[in-house]
């Protein structure tokens, strides 16, 4: 009886764990999914198994020595495959400076023997149960939100950009990212691919550790930089924000609604010709906005530790720098919103401690927190002054103008083509912004809760993530990553003011399902009367008045409502606040829901010698190799003034140029500043090429070829030619002066021989 008794408990037990891993392989099957055309299985499983052997054991490891074990084996997973980014970081600058990139997959190993035999490290690695244990039903809720992030990644990313042989052209920022990681591959820092002999100005930390994961893998750095690299840091993403949610509401419901917020990129839009602007944080099209989420979302849970009244040892005080380091890294802009959360806590700390004064004595938490608050916040200073002049890309075009994200959008409703000026374009810059700073709205229900700094930290964040959005301005609207870098945790604070009210009230569901509804109601009865189409400038800003108007009316009267109300009153409110911001913008997600629509016009479709002829450079010829090109436009025929932003002979061909496309170097946007003359008003990216002696003889190589042209050409590194009669006339005496090694369709490639 006794043995049939047990073998029920081991079968129960067997069925039970299987059971507690079956959402991970769920993900790990959307994974799959999402990513496998082109890519076969073993090459995904190689991926995996890479992951795990360098990014995420090595994490662990590290994160345990410094901080000691987590509360929960997902915390541990989630924030040490961050910490395994930064360290596996630090291994690929160490192993490419020394040109042995090959083998850093070697990497670990030291530290997997340092960590099994110094007993002190040993003896920290211990594993003791885990405090915390996630209920089944947030285990399937966070593998439901997996499938969903992948599946959007998968029909509105990877099926519009696809992989060779399909020749649709790619968005243009794309091939600038995979290039830029295939030049990580072989150079600290990267160095521009596009335009040879410069180095990368930019936050490139992503683009490190595509290069990284393609070294240690072995796995075509084309395929990891666009697909692959997503899907883990989506992953991290989605389990940081559920888990900081959670943890700050004390509830795993919040972390639930957390996911749902970032998920149908939430907030209050109420006009229905403008599109909200920074509600939207996945945005697969900047890799460094992707990589700087999940290292924001660790970095500023360490930091609410501190601002609470933690106390780092000093292996915390060394990881949490060096993870400001990374933030840093990953995305220029998220470090100083930090900062200015950071100087808020100090602020109110400071306040506090001058009232005391005048009251009685006694210390509180706030005293023990400040000193290392200020710590933390004299480390983010620094590390934003030190890496500023060389990771801050981007901002050599930047300038401060008041309203600045509104700006675009003003001129565009107002003359197109001009430039106007006046009250009327002032008056659509202050209805814009307002309509910007509304999407944020539902963060009122998170008022009560500002006692805690960790309420203030956020909200420090972002006003800080909003107020540079209305000072620093971008041709191409770049300072929206101010805002969106933020948007998890602002996620993360509506959905901890909606528990904190829930739970004070305690309502039936069904009271907080209709006042959802109510508030997803009433916003589409305010859209619906703004109109659908692009109205005139002076209609627009009628509209926008009156509509910004009511949702501040309708807001006021929530506010006075709530104060003068009960907690069942306030939860309501919050439920309606919350169904305002989620269900208008998960009605056109449920409409469109996973589909999407690629285009095949002709202007939008690569040649099917342009395929060939980068996969023959990319499986031909060593990863240094530098080419010269006579493609630099984006529309294909070379013009003095065009949109330089080709870059798909780089970004398909994972080789250097001598110079290819222009359109994304610091000399464009220095030309935005000082235009050349006769290019006053030309957009950065179509401005001609500062150095032009250089780009004659490049173009001379191709159209009109001397054997003193290619001797310069090979003397300055350049080995092939990669030639496109589409971009310009190939001569056919360049067959006489170099090797022709491939051909087809309009492309030739030629080898240059030594002089």
């Amino acid at each position: 009886m006794r043995s049939g008794r047990h073998s029920t408990v081991v079968q129960r037990t067997a069925v039970g764990a299987a059971a507690r891993w079956l959402p991970a392989v769920v993900c790990l099957v959307a994974s799959y999914a999402a990513a496998h055309t082109h890519i076969p299985l073993g090459q995904s499983l190689i991926y995996l198994v890479a992951t795990i052997w360098s990014v995420l054991m090595p994490g662990v490891l590290v994160l345990r020595l410094c901080r000691g074990q987590a509360d929960s084996l997902l915390a541990e997973l989630s924030v040490g495959f961050v910490v395994g980014i930064m360290v596996q970081l630090v291994a690929w600058a160490a192993f490419v400076s020394l040109g042995v990139g090959a083998w850093l997959a070697l990497y670990p190993v030291p530290v997997v023997a340092a960590a099994a035999l110094i007993p002190q490290w040993r003896a920290r690695l211990r594993s003791a149960p885990y405090a915390r244990r996630e209920p089944w039903w947030a285990a399937w809720s966070l593998a439901a939100s997996y499938v969903v992030a992948v599946g959007l990644l998968a029909t509105r990313t990877f099926a519009t950009n696809p992989l060779p042989p399909s020749r649709v052209r790619w968005y243009p920022d794309l091939y600038w990212h995979v290039a830029v990681a295939a030049s990580a591959r072989t150079s600290v820092p990267p160095a521009v691919p596009q335009v040879s002999g410069q180095t990368l100005k930019y936050h490139w930390f992503s683009h490190a550790h595509m290069a990284a994961d393609s070294l240690v893998s072995h796995v075509d750095v084309l395929l990891v930089a666009s697909r692959l690299w997503y899907l883990p840091v989506y992953a991290a993403i989605l389990v940081l924000t559920y888990l900081l949610a959670t943890r700050l509401a004390r509830t795993p419901k919040a972390g639930i609604v957390a996911l749902i917020l970032l998920l149908v990129n939430a907030g209050i839009d109420p006009l229905r010709w403008v599109n909200a602007f920074g509600s939207d944080a996945l945005v697969p099209l900047s890799p460094s906005e992707i990589l700087g989420l999940p290292v924001l979302l660790v970095t500023t849970w360490w930091v609410i530790d501190i601002v609470r009244g933690a106390r780092p040892t000093r292996a915390g005080w060394v990881l949490l720098g060096l993870m400001l380091l990374t933030c840093a890294g990953s995305k220029s802009s998220n470090l100083p919103v930090l900062a200015c959360g950071l100087l808020l806590v100090v602020a109110g700390q400071l306040i506090r401690r001058l009232r005391r004064r005048h009251g009685p004595t006694g210390t509180t938490d706030a005293d023990g927190a400040l000193r290392p608050t200020l710590i933390t916040l004299g480390l983010c200073l620094v590390v934003i002054g030190l890496t500023a002049p060389y990771l801050a890309g981007g901002s050599n075009v930047s300038t401060l103008k008041t309203f600045a994200l509104s700006r675009n959008r003003a001129v565009a409703l107002i003359d197109p083509g001009g430039h106007p000026g006046g009250p009327l374009l002032w008056g659509l810059l202050v209805a814009l912004s307002a309509v910007t700073l509304l999407q944020f709205a539902a963060l009122l229900v998170a008022v009560p809760l500002r006692a805690d700094p960790a309420v203030v930290l956020i909200a420090g964040m972002l006003v800080a993530g909003f107020a540079a959005t209305q000072l620093i301005y971008h041709p191409s609207d770049s300072e929206v990553y101010f805002l969106r870098g933020v948007v998890p945790l602002s996620e993360v604070l509506i959905a901890w003011g909606l528990a904190v009210a829930v739970h004070r009230a305690r309502p039936p569901l069904w009271v907080l399902a209709l006042s959802a509804l109510a508030g997803g109601a009433l916003l589409g009865v305010v859209r619906r009367f703004s109109g659908t189409h692009v109205p005139g400038a002076h209609s627009a800003l009628t509209a926008a008045s009156v509509v910004v108007g009511v949702c501040v009316l309708l807001l006021l009267a929530g506010l006075v409502a709530w104060h003068r109300g009960g907690p069942l009153v306030r939860a309501v409110l919050a439920a309606l606040l919350v169904g305002a911001v989620v269900i208008p913008a998960a009605v056109p997600f449920a409409q469109t829901g996973l589909s999407h629509s690629t285009v095949d016009e002709p202007s939008n479709l690569l040649t099917s010698g342009d395929i060939a002829g980068t996969t023959w450079l990319r499986t031909h010829t060593p990863e240094t190799t530098l080419i010269a090109t006579n493609v630099h436009c984006r529309a294909g025929m070379t013009h003095h003034i065009c949109d330089a932003r080709a870059l798909w002979v780089t970004g398909l061909g994972l080789r250097r140029a001598f110079v290819e496309s222009w359109g994304y170097t610091d000399q464009a946007y220095a030309t935005a500043k000082h235009p050349h003359p006769g290019e006053k008003g030309v957009f950065y990216w179509s401005a001609s090429f500062y150095d032009q002696p250089r780009l004659r003889l490049n173009d001379a190589a191709f159209n009109a070829p001397t054997a003193y042209d290619l001797r310069y050409l090979y003397d300055h590194g350049v080995r092939y030619l990669f030639g496109s009669t589409r971009a310009s006339a190939v001569s056919p005496e360049l067959a006489n002066l170099a090797q022709q090694v491939f051909h087809q369709g309009d492309v030739t490639i030629y080898r240059l021989q030594r002089p």
